[in-house]
């Protein structure tokens, strides 16, 4: 007879065979949204490769790129594999197979039952909010920066627990390769003296002491470089609540229904129940380290997200900006089950979550379906109304395309997108009242001399009778 193979050999080929399952579908979707711009269609990616690599560390990094974030990494990541949508988002799923595991080591090394590690895994593999960012490979940032984090985490909880020079030194390593992969890499100091904090106050404090100084001294090169630096632009004021944002995640963590591609602000005092009931919950887990490890995770992922709303003014909060949030909250609903009944409805909701993931990633295969459905879960977001129109006047729908670029530019008068949409599909019906219309809209509100010209054209066209 065949030895068995140990359970916890098992449990990664589990976790990668889970996640295959889920998203194979996705890997021949289209290339759309920010991938078409930042990852297929960036100008830097032409560049020979000597010259990418200095625009890559060069305090222009933003005018080279066009990126948002500071990621040097995923942008050289991209460099090699744009032009390949199957191998870069083949890639994604690694990662996210890999995360899943990281989290199982890390429930164990915070001596979790080895069920609810289990179960704390096939929960963030399955969680449905990961979709889109596992589909768009511009937001694998986050997928880097999450996997650097839990390796730098569980070198740590070694060193603290051995003492070992080596290990410090893989927690600088992963530290390093967490910044040049996400922003809320500078997190990962913070995760550290949590874990020190909860399970390891009084281990090594002399190498705690002296390992805490020097992530300072590179946390704060970093932010000198970042902040100081680089050329960025200055972000508008916070417009929202960082309560309220807050409030939104925890409910969409808990129950993460329905996905949607966009999102608007929430609004309405009710999210801050949300809010109060974390602090309560946190309160009331003083006394067991496990889960308020992993509520300070949760807490530590959502606030670079929070603190950025005011620079996302189209989509405040979204599903994406879940991920590391999203590590947290299992590892505290997997330490909370410490029933029987509990650990069974933790399964269930784990294969309930695979199952709607699955039906989820589908859409992804019909762009057009997919913001059919974004249209609906967030009819008041013009950027969603937006692409549709662009899809309907691509499928020469011009009556539909019209009425949904009109809808667009109700919503946001701002939208040049759907201006120029609404201007042509009404063109193209013949509608010559609604194209100028349109383009009056755009003159005065984007004054240019191409916009007073084809005002100046359209005007040559019959009036409707009234």
């Amino acid at each position: 007879m065949r030895p068995a193979i140990p359970v916890e050999a098992a449990v990664p080929c589990a976790l990668a065979a889970a996640v295959a399952l889920v998203y194979a579908s996705t890997l021949a979707a289209p290339v759309f949204g920010d991938d078409r711009h930042f990852v297929e269609g960036a100008p830097v990616f032409l560049a020979a490769f000597p010259d990418f690599m200095r625009s890559l560390f060069s305090r222009d990094y933003f005018i080279h790129t066009g990126e948002g974030t500071y990621q040097p990494l995923v942008t050289l990541f991209h460099y090699v594999t744009h032009g390949h949508p199957v191998v870069y988002r083949a890639c994604g799923l690694v990662v996210h197979a890999v995360n899943a595991c990281l989290i199982h080591r890390l429930a164990l090394r915070l001596k979790a039952a080895p069920a609810s590690a289990i179960l704390a895994a096939m929960l963030f593999a399955m969680f449905p909010a990961h979709a889109e960012l596992l589909i768009m490979s511009s937001f694998k940032g986050n997928l880097f920066a999450l996997a650097f984090a839990l390796s730098s985490l569980l070198c740590w909880a070694a060193a603290v627990e051995t003492g070992s020079g080596r290990a410090v030194g893989g927690a600088f390593v992963f530290f390093v390769l967490a910044l040049a992969s996400k922003e809320t890499g500078i997190l990962i100091p913070g995760l550290l003296a949590g874990y020190s904090l909860l399970f390891a106050r009084r281990r090594f404090p002399d190498l705690q002491r002296r390992a805490g100084l020097g992530f300072a001294l590179v946390s704060a090169c970093y932010l000198l470089w970042r902040l100081r630096i680089l050329e960025h632009g200055i972000d508008p004021p916070a417009p929202h609540s960082p309560s309220l944002l807050f409030g939104w995640y925890l409910k969409t963590l808990a129950w993460p229904h329905p996905v949607c591609r966009e999102r608007l602000a929430p609004q309405g005092a009710g999210w801050h129940a949300f809010t109060v009931l974390f602090l309560a919950s946190a309160w009331a887990s003083r006394r067991r380290p496990g889960i308020l490890f992993g509520l300070m995770l949760l807490a530590l992922g959502l606030m670079p997200f929070i603190y950025r709303a005011q620079a996302y003014m189209d989509s405040p909060v979204a599903d994406r900006y879940l991920y590391l949030a999203a590590a947290g909250f299992v590892l505290s609903a997997a330490f909370a089950a410490r029933a029987r009944a509990a650990k069974a409805a933790l399964a269930a909701t784990a294969l309930a979550w695979g199952g709607l993931t699955a039906q989820r990633n589908v859409l992804y295969r019909d762009v057009r379906a997919l913001y059919e459905q974004t249209v609906v879960c967030a009819p008041r977001h013009f950027k969603a109304w937006g692409v549709l129109a662009e899809h309907q006047l691509g499928a020469g729908e011009l009556a539909a395309a019209q009425a949904s670029a009109r809808t667009a530019v109700t919503l946001n008068p701002y939208y040049p997108g759907g201006l120029m949409i609404w201007a042509l599909s009404s063109f193209r019906l013949g509608d010559y009242d609604q194209a100028r219309d349109a383009v009056r809209l755009e003159l005065a509100l984007f004054p240019s001399e191409m916009a007073r010209l084809r005002l100046a054209d359209l005007e040559k066209y019959p009036t409707a009778r009234r």
